[in-house]
């Protein structure tokens, strides 16, 4: 980004705890309460450094320098 005359902003890993198995997703899915916790932890985990590279996409922002 440095090479274009960007500035990292953010980054973030995506479907980093929800990737692993579907059937309890589906159930956590379910009841809404735990949704709302389960995508809560999720998007803050994501962005946790150990895990950008843990996800099926990884998010940028940037912004021009």
């Amino acid at each position: 980004m440095a090479d274009a005359g960007a500035a990292l902003l953010a980054l973030s890993a995506s479907n980093w705890a929800s990737l692993g198995d579907p059937d309890a997703v589906r159930t956590i899915a379910a009841d809404p309460a735990r949704w709302v916790r389960f995508l809560d932890n999720e998007v803050a985990l994501c962005a946790e450094p150990g895990t950008v590279d843990g996800g099926t996409h990884i998010l940028f922002t940037a912004s021009r320098a």
